[in-house]
């Protein structure tokens, strides 16, 4: 392949993940004029269009999402072949790309991986924080994290975690304003934190443990969040009003008495966390190490 059709094919790869000239380019490190200039030459000599363009943002023809189905595999593999090459290298070097949950990012991920970092500076980890559920091999990612093992055909699974537990939380300062409530319904008559995982406007239920069955309680919230988890354990220590946490979340704040579970016999657990990658990637030195450093003992 010449040089020319493979930079070519490469920038389509890149601008069919970003769907912008401008992240494109930015990916690339290069003008977005140099990109479009690029494409063009590509369709021009495919002799059809692989792109709709609008002012707004640019999406993939039929034949430019059957063209990217063919090229990501091949363009994977080269990548893990070049990254295989530190093998025989004194130190380890390659990137490894996740998607992950804010929970997931602030709670396993960095904390587990931090040292490698330090231990390993020619590790690249570029972390995507995403609440919502992506096809991580078309979007360009290596690894994914999911709730239970059962993430289809063709990936490879890793736990990361012990069953995870929720919590109904609120701060002692708060409870000292308002009564300790008994059951379920008696959250109606208290304040509550919301959260939503992506940016509609339906804050997302809590699932709890009504005597054996779970049920899914929509708090009426004064206050709701869109994705950042750290803003409702913050409105929860400072007395906002009752919210639900993670396990992890708020751990010190409850075991010092600051934080108070409420109802623990409504709490519900889920399936433990799952790491999760295609079985055709190839196992750089960098990507066992960063499987390994996640792994759950």
């Amino acid at each position: 392949m010449e040089q020319q059709n493979f930079t070519e094919l490469s920038q389509f790869l890149v601008l069919a993940e970003c769907g912008s000239f401008v992240k494109a380019a930015d990916r690339l490190g290069i003008s977005s004029s140099a990109v479009s200039h690029s494409i063009k030459r590509l369709e021009d000599r495919l002799g059809i269009r692989l792109f709709n363009r609008t002012t707004r943002s640019v999406t993939l023809t039929e034949a430019g999402l059957q063209l990217r189905e063919e090229l990501e595999p091949l363009f994977s593999s080269i990548n893990d072949k070049l990254e295989s090459i530190s093998e025989f290298l004194d130190e380890p070097v390659g990137t490894v790309r996740l998607n992950v949950s804010i929970d997931v990012a602030e709670n396993i991920i960095y904390p587990r991986l931090k040292q490698l970092l330090i231990d390993y500076p020619r590790i690249k980890v570029d972390i995507t924080i995403d609440n919502s559920f992506v096809d991580i091999v078309s979007q360009g990612y290596d690894m994914g994290v999911r709730i239970g093992k059962d993430i289809g055909e063709g990936f490879i699974a890793v736990q990361i975690s012990d069953k995870i537990r929720n919590k109904l939380v609120a701060s002692k300062s708060y409870l000292e304003k308002h009564p300790m409530p008994k059951s379920i319904a008696d959250l109606d008559q208290h304040n509550t934190i919301g959260f939503r995982l992506d940016n509609n406007r339906n804050q997302d239920a809590w699932y709890l443990n009504d005597n054996g069955k779970m049920v899914e309680y929509i708090p009426k919230s004064q206050f709701i969040v869109s994705q950042s988890s750290d803003i409702v354990r913050k409105a929860i220590v400072d007395g906002l009003g009752i919210g639900v946490v993670y396990e992890r979340g708020l751990a010190k704040e409850i075991a010092s008495g600051e934080v108070v579970e409420i109802l623990p016999e409504c709490s519900m657990s889920f399936e433990p966390l799952f790491l999760y990658y295609s079985s055709r990637k190839g196992n750089t030195t960098a990507f066992k190490m960063v499987v390994e450093a996640l792994r759950q003992y």
